[in-house]
């Protein structure tokens, strides 16, 4: 049997249809190839992006831990100072002791039936809950915290 004879015309529209064919597979050919090749970029650098976000928060908050402490401690070096003074002793005496001279009267400040702490004690506690309240990465902080599971202290 003699085969029917193809000719131009039907050639052309038959690339024609392979053409529109292969374009449509690569319009959901690429995008996929993307996604995956991104997801593959993820799962390899997860793990040591997760660390490394995990040692920069802990450094930026023991840097302000830091910057704290050291503002505490000239705080203390001033106290220090005051305290080779009469003036000063008195004052100390007065306020971190609750002593007072005669004619003088007493007052202490309650909250929820508890004196309050001294602001050497409070400001301990503040520098020991850095931590906590700490946005070391601004807004985003919460946002990364979750991706790259870092869990708070109690």
């Amino acid at each position: 049997m003699a085969r029917p004879e193809v000719t131009d015309e039907k050639k052309q529209r038959n690339e024609g249809a392979n053409k529109g064919r292969f374009a449509g597979r690569m319009i959901v050919i690429v995008p996929l190839a993307i996604v995956l090749l991104l997801a593959l970029l993820g799962a390899m650098y997860y793990t040591p992006m997760r660390i490394w976000y995990r040692e920069a928060r802990q450094l930026r908050i023991l840097t302000e831990q830091k910057a704290a402490i050291e503002e505490y401690n000239h705080q203390l070096e001033l106290s220090l100072k005051s305290l080779e003074t009469t003036e000063g002793i008195r004052m100390y005496a007065r306020e971190e002791l609750g002593l007072v001279e005669v004619g003088d009267n007493a007052v202490v400040v309650m909250r929820d039936g508890k004196p309050l702490e001294s602001s050497h004690d409070t400001r301990q506690i503040e520098i020991l809950n850095i931590p906590l309240k700490a946005q070391p990465f601004g807004a985003w902080t919460p946002f990364l915290d979750a991706l790259f599971q870092i869990e708070l202290p109690n």
